[in-house]
């Protein structure tokens, strides 16, 4: 684990050096997290926001009814945009002034514009939290964009008083989504953590745990978050081979993105803590764990590399299948729900 940090310097210089993708929303936003984490080229990494803001996919195409979050594209981006937001805003608990004042601007109204209809504090019920919007990982980086864009815009004394469109406050919704949340983290701590569990999408998800673990003021939360985190890792650990996963897997494609792991989403993350997997990715859905302060403990990084010690074992894990309930009234087309029994 000493060697954490040297990795993830080499993973940053190699994303603001050539950032991934080409082209695209995700093109700036891994270069300027990247640069702003260096603490470099910050006129670039703030332009880039700004260029992002313009082409941003925020609403496209409005509708109104059960199913209008299903049109804001926005959660692809959130998760790494809040991010950028609490780690260099001019108030930033950790690296102030990084972002200049129109850039700052740029991505509250991101923010605001791609949550304010999109939003609704039912969808925060502690009730739901087995309730999926589109597919795993789109309802999680969808539900975690709401906590986090919640949180950032109560704190900004021009976004504080605004009202969503079903009638809610920014801090309304902050703690709906917080009661949500930490009920999540039981839940699925309890019941087998992830459907999309070795596939290419768990990375998405993953991004609204680490930014939780990272940010939220709500100690029991923040707790919570770290603690899935360590499950997840322990459990990832156990499950693989030289870096790549066994066990059971939903959502995963045959040949080689089952058989040699190549588009697990362990691989990039796996290789940040552990060495192991895919060396210096530049995946967008990686960059919160890389610029997160999050490092899985010492066991869990023993579990992962003493090969010898682990010896032989059989490993029965427990994972949520979909074997589906009712489909709830009065939403949207993608909305169902999972029994965590099966």
């Amino acid at each position: 684990m000493s060697q954490v940090d040297a990795r993830r310097d080499a993973i940053l210089q190699r994303q603001a050096d050539k950032p991934y993708p080409r082209s695209g929303a995700w093109h700036y936003i891994d270069f300027a997290l990247a640069a702003l984490n260096r603490n470099e080229r910050l006129d670039e990494a703030n332009a880039a926001l700004l260029r992002m803001h313009k082409e941003f996919p925020v609403n496209p195409n409005p509708r109104v009814g059960p199913a209008a979050e299903e049109v804001a594209d926005a959660h692809w981006q959130i998760n790494l945009l809040h991010r950028i937001w609490w780690l260099f805003h001019s108030r930033s608990q950790f690296f102030p002034g990084r972002l200049t004042a129109e850039a700052e601007a740029a991505l509250l109204d991101i923010f605001w514009q791609s949550a304010r209809r999109h939003c609704r504090i039912e969808y925060a019920n502690p009730e739901r939290t087995w309730w999926i919007w589109g597919s795993e990982n789109h309802g999680a980086m969808s539900r975690s964009g709401f906590w986090g864009t919640a949180h950032i815009l109560k704190d900004v004394p021009e976004y504080r008083d605004r009202r969503y469109e079903d009638g809610s406050t920014p801090a309304q919704m902050a703690t709906a989504w917080d009661t949500f949340f930490k009920r999540f983290a039981r839940e699925r701590a309890g019941k087998g953590l992830l459907v999309e569990i070795g596939s290419t999408y768990n990375k998405y998800t993953l991004q609204g745990w680490y930014n939780m673990a990272d940010f939220a003021t709500d100690p029991v939360l923040r707790r919570r978050m770290r603690m899935l985190l360590d499950l997840f890792w322990a459990d990832w650990a156990i499950e693989q081979v030289d870096g790549i996963r066994g066990g059971g897997k939903h959502r995963i494609y045959p040949g080689p993105a089952s058989t040699r792991g190549h588009a697990s989403s362990g691989q990039g993350m796996a290789w940040l803590y552990f060495g192991l997997g895919t060396p210096l990715t530049k995946h967008p859905g990686h960059m919160c764990a890389v610029t997160s302060s999050y490092r899985p403990p010492a066991l869990v990084a023993d579990l992962a590399l003493d090969v010898e010690g682990r010896g032989t074992y059989e490993y029965i894990s427990r994972r949520p299948g979909l074997n589906l309930l009712p489909k709830p009234k009065k939403t949207g087309a993608d909305t169902y729900v999972l029994r965590p029994d099966h």
